[in-house]
């Protein structure tokens, strides 16, 4: 009986524990890509793989922190994506890396609040660093999800959202509110 409860209590926390994780992206939690100047002591695999996520967090960070209603709805032509629709595109994007990894996503309750959009990517992109920095060298070698071989996720969905992430920049330029002066994309760091 006490076996039973003790079981029944640990479920119960780790459930709450868990649902409380996913449901809180406060400002402190999306501000990880901030500052990407802290590096590994060593070069593995994961960790070189991890640094690419975390290049595209810090652009997305920056190319989406301060958008204005006006940003969000500039549409550079007639056929193309709203800056917001680009937003979209790249938590969509952050989505299917994280089942690449048999990783599941964060859930956003509205999909047309930019906010919710930016902070779940950004935990996203949290969650994919995190899993490829705990991947061994041996977890690469043959990691495949379907037909998708590793190699495929770094130049499909990675190096897409950091295309993306350029075109917001660019975007925002156009509608008149660049991004915060002084992020430096090479040292990873905002003076």
């Amino acid at each position: 009986m006490i076996r039973k409860a003790l079981l029944v209590l640990f479920i119960t926390s780790t459930l709450f524990t868990s649902s409380l994780y996913c449901q809180k992206t406060g400002p402190h939690q999306i501000s990880r890509f901030a500052d990407i100047t802290a590096i590994e002591k060593e070069f593995t695999v994961g960790n070189v793989a991890a640094r690419m996520v975390e290049g595209l967090g810090f652009r997305y960070y920056w190319a989406t922190q301060g958008l204005k209603k006006e940003d969000l709805n500039y549409r550079p032509s007639e056929s193309g994506r709203t800056t917001f629709e680009t937003i979209q595109h790249i938590h969509g994007l952050s989505e299917f890396m994280l089942s690449f990894l048999r990783e599941s996503s964060v859930e956003v309750s509205d999909l047309d609040d930019s906010e919710k959009v930016r902070s779940a990517t950004l935990l996203n992109l949290e969650r994919i660093e995190k899993k490829l920095t705990a991947m061994s060298a041996e977890d690469f070698e043959n990691y495949r999800a379907g037909e998708v071989t590793f190699w495929q996720f770094i130049n499909g969905p990675v190096s897409d959202a950091i295309w993306h992430s350029g075109q917001v920049v660019m975007m925002r330029r156009a509608s008149v509110n660049p991004i915060a002066e002084g992020v430096n994309v090479l040292m990873g760091k905002k003076r």
